[in-house]
C-alpha cells in the first residue's frame, strides 16, 4: 500500500488541471487572474490536489474489496468528500506544487494533462508495475541532474529516471534512480517499471516490477489471497486449493446473505450492510456466516491462536483482542497497536493514535528554493 500512496503523491504534486469556468490563456495554459494577467498557481494547485485526492479516495471507496477489508477492522481510506476539508493551501503537496510552478521548476502541458486526467482509471493509475505515473508525459521538471532541488517533481525525468535527494526540510540534488540490477534499499530508489525486492535474504537490486494480474492468471498464494498481485481494483483475489502455493486470480463475490457462508480465502463476501467474521481455520460446526456487526460492549472474538473467529464491530468501535468485546475507537494521543483501533484511522510509529494523514503530506515542511 505504501507504494501506491507514494506513487500517487508524485502525481499529486505534479498535475494541476484546467478548471471549469476559467478561460485558458491564449497559449493553452492555465487561466490568469482577472485584471492581473498573472496565474494563481496556489488556487490551481489546491484544486488539482483536491481532485486527485478525490480520485484516489474514490478508487478505495468504490472498491468492494476495500470495503470488505475495512469491515474486518482495518482503517478506512476515507471518502472522496473528505478531500475538500483535508486539502488546504498549507497542505505540503499544494504549497510545494504552487511554489515549483511559480519559479518555473515545473511545467505542465495543460491539454495533455486534461486529456489524461479525464481518462484515468484505478487499475492503471494504481498499478505497481507502472509506478503510478500515467500522466507523466504532461509534466516536465526543469532541474538538471546534480542541481539543487526540494521536491522530486522538480527534477527532469522525475519518477522515471531521477529523484531529489532532499531529506526533511533540507535541499537536495537531482540524482539518477537506480537501473535494473543496481543496488537499492527501497522501492523508490528504482527507475520507473522497476522495484526493490522485499526479501531481505535475497539480493537487494532493482528488478522488473510485475504489473497487476488479470482474471485467470496464475498468482502466488503463499501469503494469502490479498498478496498475489491480482488486480484488486477489478475485485480479483488469488484463490488456491488448500495447501497449494500457486493460485488463480479470481473475481470475488459480494452477494452472500444473512446466515450464508462467507470466507476471505474462498473469495465469498457479504452483501452490503452485513459483515463476515475473520478466521483462518473455519470450524465446520460453526462456520463463518454473514451477520450484523457486533454492538458496543458485546463479544466479538471467539477461540484462540489460528482457530479464532473475529466478528467486526459497529461503526466507531473496534474488537479489543484483550477484552474480546467491542470497545470505542481511541482518540488522538491514546496508545495503540493497529490503525483500526484509532478513531482517526492512524496508529503512528510512536504507538499513539494520530490524525488521519493525507498522503500528500511528506514531512518536509515549507518549500525551499534550492540553489
Amino acid at each position: 500500500m505504501r507504494l501506491l500512496l507514494s506513487s500517487a503523491f508524485l502525481l499529486l504534486i505534479a498535475c494541476p488541471a484546467e478548471r471549469p469556468g476559467e478561460d485558458p490563456a491564449a497559449d493553452g495554459g492555465p487561466a490568469a487572474d482577472a485584471g492581473s494577467g498573472t496565474v494563481d498557481h496556489g488556487a490551481l494547485a489546491q484544486e488539482a490536489v483536491t481532485e486527485l485526492c478525490q480520485f484516489i479516495y474514490g478508487c478505495f471507496g468504490e472498491s468492494r474489496l476495500m470495503q470488505a477489508f475495512s469491515s474486518l477492522g482495518g482503517a478506512p481510506m476515507g471518502a472522496a468528500g473528505d478531500c475538500a476539508i483535508e486539502v488546504t493551501e498549507s497542505t505540503e503537496a499544494v504549497a510545494h506544487l504552487a511554489a515549483a510552478l511559480d519559479n518555473g521548476r515545473v511545467q505542465v502541458d495543460w491539454d495533455a494533462w486534461n486529456q489524461c486526467a479525464a481518462t484515468m482509471e484505478c487499475s492503471a493509475a494504481l498499478n505497481e508495475g507502472s509506478r503510478g505515473l500515467p500522466c507523466s508525459d504532461a509534466i516536465t521538471g526543469t532541474v538538471a541532474e546534480g542541481d539543487g532541488c526540494f521536491s522530486d517533481v522538480e527534477c527532469a525525468g522525475s519518477g522515471l529516471s531521477h529523484r531529489c535527494s532532499s531529506e526533511g526540510p533540507q535541499c537536495g540534488r537531482c540524482v539518477p534512480l537506480q537501473a535494473e540490477g543496481e543496488a537499492c534499499d527501497e522501492e523508490d530508489d528504482c527507475r520507473a517499471g522497476l522495484t526493490c525486492p522485499e526479501d531481505e535474504d535475497g539480493p537487494q537490486v532493482c528488478v522488473a516490477a510485475v504489473s497487476m494480474l488479470a482474471a485467470g492468471a496464475a498468482c502466488d498464494a503463499e501469503n494469502g489471497p490479498l498478496e498475489g498481485n491480482c488486480d484488486m481494483w477489478s475485485d480479483l483475489i488469488c484463490l488456491a486449493e488448500e495447501g497449494q502455493e500457486v493460485g488463480t486470480c479470481t473475481e470475488a463475490t459480494f452477494d452472500a446473505q444473512a446466515g450464508e457462508f462467507c470466507f476471505l480465502f474462498a473469495g465469498v463476501f457479504c452483501s452490503e450492510g452485513l459483515v463476515c467474521p475473520m478466521t483462518f481455520m473455519p470450524d465446520e460446526e460453526n462456520p463463518p456466516t454473514c451477520r450484523q456487526p457486533v454492538a458496543a460492549g458485546e463479544t466479538c472474538l471467539e477461540g484462540e491462536g489460528f482457530a479464532f473467529m473475529m466478528t467486526p464491530c459497529v461503526e466507531g468501535y473496534y474488537c479489543n483482542e484483550e477484552t474480546m468485546v467491542c470497545d470505542s475507537k481511541k482518540a488522538i494521543g491514546a496508545s495503540c497497536e493497529e490503525d483500526g483501533e484509532c478513531a482517526e484511522g492512524s496508529c503512528g510509529d510512536d504507538g499513539m493514535c494520530g490524525a488521519k494523514p493525507f498522503f500528500g503530506d511528506d514531512g518536509r515542511g515549507d518549500y525551499q528554493l534550492c540553489p
